[in-house]
């Protein structure tokens, strides 16, 4: 008996010594500008009067959910119970007490609230070391969206990946960040998966630290992002496109974007775009084999090779051989507008002689290259429901059927 007395005292004890929990809590994590907003402070499990006890809410501006005066003097006293700080005191914060056998509520109401109140709100428990707080964030268009490194044009050689940052400032929350290639008249391609992101919190106005109502602004946060370049090479078929970062806050609406934009101005060696197999039937007249070559500098050589009855063929510019010519084209060394020239070889007349593969050079400063067309005789296949089709189908058709008749008998 004596033993159960003990241990119901002991029980009794540490009920009666039970800690205050606190909580906080904000009717909008994420808020819009205009919008009105409640933090809500809960102090629950206090001994005797509620009423008695004193509870602070403070604003502060530090990167994680235990924003404290104690450990981080860059905060904001904003009430003492029911009572406003005079920062606060701008009729746009109300704060009220409500008290129960055992808790204390204490409310912070936010009118119209701004994207300059960014922050972690604060609960504490006077003469105690108990405190929790909670994030409020109000939508906040960037500010500013510039690549690092450039100026109006990014340029690079062939193969060379580029050391640029797309940098996105002061933004909450945190922006969605996009970065394409191309332009509007042929679309634009997604690269962002080929840079880095990196997210820095940035804290706005703590010029003196500690509860200093004198200093004229509120605590406030944003963010800024960082893309960084660590996989992206562009192409040639991107030389006079554009590298494109946008930035959307989520939440807005979708028009709401800012962005930059640099052209790409990439020199390589000579690129083809044109057909490996072309084919077209003998006697054909003025036929042409055609290939687009583009390239940075300009070219500084090209001619066309190829092999018939036995010899070797090397036609350049406007030069004719076995009833081909060449068309006529302009070397242009240097940096200059024109990029692409089109390569053809015209047939006078097609003759069997002529099918065979033709090789195009073409060299600049930074090198040559070679692509093969094979020129090929057009066979003729009979289109479905020809004759010789139909023939076939009669023919078999006969044959079921009397296999048919034979098998019925």
């Amino acid at each position: 008996m004596k033993t159960l007395l003990i241990t119901l005292c002991l029980i009794g004890l540490t009920v009666a010594q039970e800690a205050p929990e606190i909580t906080v809590t904000v009717s909008k994590p994420v808020a819009h500008p205009g919008d009105n907003v409640t933090v809500t402070c809960r102090v629950d499990d206090l001994e005797g009067t509620p009423g008695d006890y004193v509870v602070l809410i403070y604003k502060a501006v530090v990167g994680n959910l235990v924003a404290t005066p104690l450990s981080d003097d860059s905060y904001e006293m904003i009430s003492t119970n029911d009572f406003l700080s005079t920062l606060y005191q701008d009729g746009r914060h109300t704060v009220e007490t409500d008290t129960s056998a055992d808790e204390k509520v204490v409310t912070l109401q936010i009118k119209n609230v701004t994207d300059q109140e960014s922050g972690y709100f604060g609960c504490m428990l006077a003469g105690d070391v108990l405190f929790a707080s909670a994030v409020l964030e109000v939508t906040e268009l960037p500010g500013a969206v510039s690549f690092t490194n450039i100026t109006t044009n990014l340029t690079l050689k062939e193969g060379q990946q580029p050391t640029i940052q797309c940098r996105v400032d002061n933004a909450l929350p945190a922006p969605h960040v996009k970065i394409s290639v191309g332009h509007d008249a042929v679309g634009w391609t997604d690269v962002t998966s080929h840079f880095i992101r990196t997210i820095k919190t940035n804290i706005n106005c703590p010029s003196t630290g500690g509860n200093d109502a004198n200093k004229g602004c509120f605590l406030n946060m944003d963010s800024s992002i960082n893309l960084t370049s660590h996989s992206y090479f562009p192409s040639f078929l991107n030389d006079q496109q554009y590298l494109k970062c946008e930035a959307h806050v989520p939440g807005t609406q979708q028009d709401e974007v800012v962005s930059t934009k640099a052209l790409l101005d990439l020199s390589y060696r000579p690129k083809f775009v044109c057909d490996s197999r072309v084919e077209a039937k003998p006697n054909h007249t003025n036929f042409d084999i055609t290939c687009v070559t583009r390239y940075n500098p300009g070219l500084t050589a090209a001619n066309w090779t190829f092999q018939m009855n036995g010899r070797q063929y090397t036609l350049r510019s406007g030069e004719v051989a076995e009833g081909i010519t060449a068309s006529e084209f302009t070397l242009e060394e240097g940096f200059g507008e024109e990029r692409e020239t089109t390569f053809s070889l015209r047939f006078s007349k097609v003759e069997k002689k002529h099918f065979t593969k033709y090789t195009l050079t073409a060299e600049n400063e930074l090198g040559s290259n070679s692509t093969n067309i094979m020129f090929e005789e057009e066979t003729n296949k009979p289109p479905a429901g020809s004759g010789a089709d139909v023939a076939t189908y009669s023919l078999l058709f006969a044959v079921f059927s009397v296999m048919f008749a034979v098998f019925a008998a």
